[in-house]
């Protein structure tokens, strides 16, 4: 059986290996892209390959602490990815991030999912990193109850008549890798813009009265941020020139007015994404 508490993930950051907390499940997958090529005659000839391999790490967490994961949106990679076992590390270059997706709910330990590609890489096998490990300290900042909050230019115009208890997050980031002849790693990997931004949040009517007003608003070109609030830093997850794609409103006789309104957003039509 294997102990999860040996098993770690560790990224670089300048000359240190930092530790990747709260991670419940991951996932590796290597894939190669095969043409198929015809002889005249209708039969099929040997397949050839017609792209570089390609990594995927897939991982889910518990957000237990300020993630900086979420600054990746950009043109920048983790530079190196180290999976370690209990016995040897495993070395993972150039990472991509492709999917950010982040849930949160009031009673619930909050979860944050990324999805990262390599291109043209190998997974090598290291048993020694040759680099400085900083390991947890275990100083935790688990966002407080109540913490979810709206802030930014446009807040006024969805919080200022519910009580937020959930939501959901994510990012796509879609990218170009750009390859030189006889190369198998890409010279240049480009983030194709906008970034696309999908958000949903649950609230709790504060007054019954106003189900009219939401219900005839149009909401478009809105520009706020969501605020998670822990005892040590406050992260906070950006949402731009979004518009309200949907409501939901449920009535119940044994329960508060609830409303479910889902947004799509873009990044990048304007300026750009964090960096």
């Amino acid at each position: 059986m294997n102990d999860p508490s040996l098993q770690k993930i560790y990224y670089q950051c300048g000359n240190n290996l930092l530790e990747l907390n709260g991670v419940n499940n991951l996932s590796i997958s290597k894939s190669t892209s095969f043409a198929d090529q015809f002889i005249l005659g209708g039969d099929s000839s040997a397949m050839q390959i017609n792209a570089p391999e390609q990594i995927e790490v897939s991982f889910d967490r518990s957000f237990i602490e300020n993630d900086d994961l979420l600054r990746l949106t950009g043109s920048f990679p983790i530079e190196k990815m180290y999976v370690y076992d209990s016995k040897k590390f495993y070395l993972i270059n150039s990472l991509y991030l492709n999917n950010y997706s982040a849930g949160f709910s009031i009673g619930e330990l909050p979860k944050i999912s990324t999805k990262f590609t390599s291109y043209g890489t190998s997974i090598i096998q290291n048993s020694n990193p040759l680099l400085n490990i900083v390991n947890s300290t275990n100083q935790y900042d688990i966002p407080k109850l109540g913490s979810i909050s709206i802030t930014g230019y446009s807040s006024s115009e969805i919080n200022n008549i519910h009580n937020i208890y959930s939501f959901e997050y994510s990012l796509d980031m879609n990218r170009q890798p750009f390859y030189s002849v006889g190369s198998l790693q890409p010279t240049e990997v480009c983030p194709i813009l906008p970034i696309k931004i999908n958000f949903s949040v649950n609230s709790k009517m504060k007054d019954e009265g106003s189900l009219v007003q939401i219900s005839s608003k149009t909401q478009n070109n809105l520009n706020f941020d969501i605020s998670i609030s822990g005892d040590i830093s406050t992260m906070s997850f950006p949402i731009r020139k979004a518009q309200l794609i949907s409501s939901d409103i449920t009535l119940s006789n044994s329960n508060t007015l609830e409303l479910k309104r889902q947004f799509i957003g873009y990044y990048g039509l304007y300026w750009s994404i964090f960096i």
